[in-house]
Order: structure tokens, then C-alpha cells, then sequence
């Protein structure tokens, strides 16, 4: 039998999830968007902070899973960028 406890911090978990899987398909939404106008999609801080303002429940959001998300974000592009200028079959950091 699951406590009342474990039901509660399923709840919270969930919220959390739920959170940080809108906020990460906005950031992207925009940033494809971005994309295809511009040709670029800038992940510096200050841009995604102002993407996670323009999303219709950001206040509403975990601010927790809002922050991570964005941070991730920002280092996924980051790797991405430093993979694509290494020479091909070239060992990456740390692996």
C-alpha cells in the first residue's frame, strides 16, 4: 500500500516533469523559429530568458525546472557546437 506520503511526492515529481517538459518545448519552439527566420538561434542566457518570458504560463511554472531546463539547453547547444568543429572521428572530452 502506497502512504499518503509517497502519493504526495508523486504529485510533486509529476508537477516538476510536467513543468520542464512545457518550458523545454517552448525554449525549442522558438528557437526553430528563430532558426528558420534568421538562420540562427541564439542560446545565449539572456535570449532564452527572454523566450521563457514570452511562454503563456511562465509565471505558473516550477521556477526550479524553469531555471535547469534553460540551463540544459544551453549546454546541449554548447556540446553540439564544439562536436560539430571537431575533425571527424576525433576522441570527445571525458569519454
Amino acid at each position: 500500500m502506497i502512504s499518503l506520503r509517497d502519493h504526495i511526492r508523486l504529485a510533486r515529481y509529476l508537477i516538476l516533469i510536467f513543468c520542464a517538459t512545457k518550458v523545454y518545448n517552448g525554449v525549442m519552439w522558438h528557437l526553430r523559429r528563430q532558426k528558420e527566420e534568421t538562420g540562427r538561434a541564439d542560446v545565449r542566457r539572456s535570449n532564452l530568458n527572454r523566450l521563457l518570458a514570452t511562454l503563456p504560463r511562465a509565471k505558473g511554472y516550477y521556477s526550479m525546472s524553469v531555471q535547469l531546463t534553460r540551463d540544459e539547453k544551453a549546454g546541449v547547444a554548447v556540446v553540439l557546437r564544439v562536436a560539430k568543429e571537431r575533425p571527424h572521428g576525433a576522441p570527445s572530452a571525458g569519454f
